[in-house]
């Protein structure tokens, strides 16, 4: 039987894999690589060859506050591929929202890394 946190995870890695696609920024190939442990959760290959690395979160509520760990904050910082996307309202009105590492270190505080964006 599935867990209600596995299903949310899996309904948010939907969510973005599908809108990413929708927006064109990666035509080819979507993979999902979050049990890897790698910082983020998908690797994108865009038909012309550039690579977006995406940490996907979830949230119910209309404001991208999140929880970042470190292994995702050190990703943002070393990969300039590294990209945060955001579903608010995930379980009545997904809508995504997708901020470059610049705009998410920018707003994050150390320890906890609560970003507020």
């Amino acid at each position: 039987m599935e867990t209600a946190e596995f299903s949310w995870r899996r309904c948010s890695l939907a969510v973005v894999s599908s809108s990413i696609r929708a927006r064109k920024c990666c035509t080819d190939d979507v993979e999902d690589v979050g049990a890897r442990n790698l910082g983020r959760d998908l690797t994108c290959i865009h038909a012309s060859g550039g690579i977006r690395r995406v940490e996907v979160k979830g949230v119910s509520r209309p404001t991208p506050s999140i929880l970042l760990t470190r292994n995702e904050v050190r990703s943002a910082h070393e990969d300039e591929n590294w990209e945060l996307a955001v579903v608010t309202r995930a379980l009545t009105n997904p809508t995504l929202a997708v901020y470059p590492a610049s705009e998410v270190l920018e707003h994050a505080e150390s320890f906890v890394y609560r970003v507020d964006l």
